[in-house]
């Protein structure tokens, strides 16, 4: 990440730093949910399209599923946000890598502390080797 962080400067804007379905609201629905912004952050706006793309990852592939019909692939999706933000989707690989890496690092705490209190058995190697990691090794492998 740090040899290929961009050196160009970016767009800089609020992202919301967790983009993914279940913090969403869709028109012709109720609100049933808590709509979170712990993740919020000043920086490019294409970082909420990797971390939305990442999770749509992690929670098919990384647990060695198939991706659910009917959502845009890859492609579309960042095609689509371009259009729609009139945004250039620059660096995005970097953002791929990045939000893979960071949610790596939240799933490493989130299961140490739970190994810690004993809630995961301490002899688990998930906190190392868990649905994002595995994106990330994959991610970082697809670019060599």
């Amino acid at each position: 990440l740090e040899n290929n962080k961009p050196t160009q400067p970016e767009p800089v804007k609020l992202c919301w730093g967790d983009a993914k379905l279940a913090n969403m609201v869709f028109q012709g629905t109720r609100c049933a949910g808590v709509f979170d912004w712990e993740l919020a952050h000043l920086g490019n706006p294409i970082d909420d399209v990797s971390w939305y793309l990442m999770l749509d990852s992690c929670l098919s592939e990384g647990c060695g599923l198939p991706r659910l019909e009917g959502f845009l692939s890859r492609e579309e999706t960042v095609s689509c946000w371009q259009r729609a933000s009139g945004l250039k989707a620059e660096n995005f690989e970097y953002y791929e890598v990045f939000s893979a890496y960071r949610f790596s690092v939240i799933m490493y705490r989130i299961v140490s502390i739970q190994k810690e209190i004993g809630v995961w058995p301490a002899d688990s190697d998930y906190d190392v080797w868990n649905l994002a990691s595995n994106i990330l090794e994959k991610e970082m492998a697809r670019r060599r």
